[in-house]
């Protein structure tokens, strides 16, 4: 696991969805395995611009359990 995964995990749960938003993208780029399963848990999101994102980032991935959530 690259050491910029837990941090960025942390920030999906920040009060500012802007933050959230890039923690996001930022998971989605690193494509590994524990980013998948917090993304997954992301499209719960209150904000939809956020769970959208997450959409996004999770097609982007194309990991198999993505496409069942």
């Amino acid at each position: 696991m690259k050491k910029a995964t837990e941090p960025l995990i942390k920030a999906l749960n920040d009060e500012d969805r802007e933050t959230r938003k890039k923690a996001i993208v930022a998971l989605g780029e690193l494509r590994e395995e524990k980013a998948t399963e917090a993304l997954i848990k992301v499209l719960s999101d209150e904000d939809k611009d956020v769970r959208c994102t997450a959409a996004v980032e999770l097609g982007e991935i194309g990991d198999q359990r993505a496409e069942k959530a």
